[in-house]
C-alpha cells in the first residue's frame, strides 16, 4: 500500500508522491503489474474504488498479477502474482509398505540348515524386499468445513451486488454480519479442531506421534527431524576427512580395546528342570508380544515388525535354533555386535564434542533375551534372591520406593 495517487495507475488526480514514485519504477526500470481497471481497494458511497496496492517486479518473465476480488472483511483485496521461475522443490520422501499376509505365505527356511544365523536373516530380508510397494508422498491437501466454505461464498456474492449498488446500507449491513460470523466460526472450528487432535493423543498416549507431538510442543527445536538437521551440520563442518572423524568418534565414544578371553564358566550347582527346560512356543511368542514394533534393527537388519509376521513353520525354527543356543550352542556374531550411532545431548550445542552413542542391537537377540528375564526373574523372585535395597530392573517397583 504505497498511498502514492498517480494517473498511471488509475486515479484521477495526482500528487507529487505518486509522480516521484512513478518517476522511481522507471528509472529503477521495474515493471508495473497492477491493473488499474481492476480497483485493489473497495471505495464506500462517498469514495471511489482506488489502486494503491503496487505490484512490481523487476526481470520476471511471464509474471500475471489478478485481484481476486475478496477482501475476506479488510477494505483491501486479495491479489494473486504468479511467477513462473525455476524454483527448488520441495523434497518428498517415499513410503514403503510391505505385504505382510503374503510374506507370512512365504517358505521361510530353517535357521539351523541356513548357513547360519547370518545367513538366515538376509534370506528373511530379501524376501521382504521382494514383496515391499514404494509410494511417491505428496504433499496432503488440507480439509476444507463446507460450512465456513459457505459463509465465505454468500459474503463474496453480496460485496458483488453491493459494488453495483453502494448505496443499499441493508446489503452492506448484511456483509459486516457474514464477516463476524465467518470469523466467529473460523475461531470456533479451529477450536473444535485443537480439542480434536488433544482427545486423539488421549486415546493413544503409547503412540510416537502423539509423543512426537508433546516434543514439537514443548521445543520445536529439539524435535527428531530438527536434531537430526543439527547433526548433520555439526558432521558437514568437520573440518578434516571422513576416516579423521570416524576415528576421532571412536576415540572418544568407544572402547577399542578388547578384553582377553578367558575359560569358559561352568555351571556347578545342582541341576534346576525348571530353569534349564526348553522354551516353548507360547513362550516365543508371549516374549514377542512385549516388544517394541519401532525399535530400530540391528547389523541383521531384522526388525521386530518381521518377526511378528512370520508364518507359523518360520516360529517353531527359531524356537528350535534359540533352545539349542541355551543348550549351549554358541550365539551368532551378529547377537554380539552392534551398530553404534550418535544423536545430540540435549540442552548442548551441535557438536562432536556433545554427542551421545546409542547401539543397535539384533532384534532377534532382544528376543531371546526376553525370554530368559521372563524365566529367571519370578524364580528369583520367589527364591528372594534380589537384595531388599534394590528396586531397578524389578516388576511393580521404582524409584519412587527408595523414597517411601
Amino acid at each position: 500500500d504505497f498511498n502514492a495517487p498517480s494517473l498511471h495507475w488509475g486515479y484521477h488526480f495526482e500528487k507529487a508522491r505518486g509522480r516521484k514514485l512513478a518517476e522511481l519504477i522507471s528509472t529503477l526500470r521495474l515493471t508495473l503489474l497492477t491493473d488499474p481497471a481492476c480497483p485493489t481497494r473497495m471505495g464506500n458511497s462517498v469514495t471511489r474504488d482506488t489502486c494503491p496496492d503496487l505490484s512490481l517486479v523487476k526481470n520476471a518473465k511471464d509474471a500475471t498479477w489478478e485481484n481476486l476480488g475478496d477482501s475476506l472483511g479488510s477494505d483491501h483485496c486479495l491479489l494473486r502474482i504468479t511467477l513462473l521461475a525455476k524454483t527448488a522443490r520441495k523434497k518428498w520422501g517415499q513410503a514403503k509398505l510391505t505385504n505382510w499376509p503374503k510374506f507370512r505365505t512365504q517358505e521361510i527356511p530353517p535357521v539351523l540348515f541356513s548357513g547360519g544365523y547370518a545367513e538366515w536373516a538376509k534370506q528373511l530380508d530379501t524376501i521382504q524386499q521382494q514383496l515391499v510397494t514404494t509410494l511417491q508422498t505428496t504433499e496432503a491437501i488440507p480439509a476444507v468445513d463446507n460450512h465456513l466454505l459457505h459463509l465465505w461464498e454468500a459474503r463474496r456474492s453480496l460485496t458483488k451486488r453491493w459494488k453495483k449498488q453502494k448505496l443499499n446500507r441493508k446489503l452492506k449491513a448484511r456483509i459486516n454480519e457474514l464477516t463476524e460470523q465467518a470469523a466467529a466460526y473460523a475461531a470456533q472450528l479451529t477450536d473444535s479442531n485443537w480439542i480434536e487432535k488433544c482427545n486423539s493423543a488421549a486415546r493413544q498416549m503409547s503412540s510416537r506421534e502423539t509423543w512426537r507431538l508433546f516434543r514439537s510442543l514443548i521445543d520445536p527445536t529439539q524435535t527428531r527431524g530438527e536434531t537430526q538437521r543439527q547433526l548433520r551440520r555439526a558432521l558437514h563442518g568437520y573440518q578434516d576427512t571422513t576416516a579423521q572423524l570416524a576415528d576421532t568418534l571412536c576415540d572418544r565414544y568407544l572402547c577399542r580395546i578388547e578384553d582377553p578371553i578367558g575359560p569358559e564358566y561352568e555351571y556347578a550347582g545342582r541341576p534346576n528342570p525348571d530353569i534349564d527346560a526348553p522354551f516353548t512356543l507360547h513362550d516365543l511368542r508371549a516374549a514377542l508380544a512385549q516388544m517394541r514394533r519401532g525399535t530400530a534393527p540391528g547389523r541383521d537388519r531384522v526388525t521386530v515388525t518381521l518377526l511378528t509376521n512370520l508364518p507359523d513353520s518360520a516360529y517353531l525354527h527359531l524356537l528350535e535354533y534359540i533352545n539349542q543356543i541355551w543348550d549351549g550352542r554358541p550365539l551368532p556374531p551378529d547377537w554380539k555386535t552392534s551398530l553404534v550411532t550418535f544423536i545430540p545431548k540435549p540442552g548442548k550445542k551441535v557438536n562432536t564434542d556433545n554427542l551421545r552413542p546409542i547401539s543397535l542391537t539384533s532384534c532377534t537377540g532382544k528376543l531371546m533375551e526376553t525370554m530368559v528375564r521372563d524365566r529367571l526373574s519370578p524364580y528369583m523372585e520367589a527364591k528372594g534372591l534380589f537384595a531388599d535395597s534394590m528396586f531397578g530392573f524389578r516388576p511393580h517397583m521404582s524409584a519412587q520406593d527408595v523414597l517411601l
